[in-house]
């Protein structure tokens, strides 16, 4: 059990180091992605924009310029 429940912990621990740090999907709560990364890339899709948006999201990073 014990063995079993350091797995756990050690996969969790390596994914968020390795694999939550480039993720693309935003809404997941284990995504580490730095914000200005994250605004960057809904930055550069439209839809993704208008989308995020609309939902409420702050664009701390960004200025508030319409995406075309």
């Amino acid at each position: 059990m014990g063995i079993c429940a350091f797995g756990v912990v050690l996969w969790f621990i390596i994914i968020q180091l390795k694999v939550c740090t480039d993720c693309i999907n935003f809404s997941c709560v284990l995504n580490k992605v730095p914000k200005e990364i994250k605004d960057e890339f809904i930055k550069k899709n439209k839809v993704m924009h208008k989308a995020w948006k609309e939902s409420g999201y702050d664009f701390d990073c960004l200025e508030d310029e319409e995406i075309s």
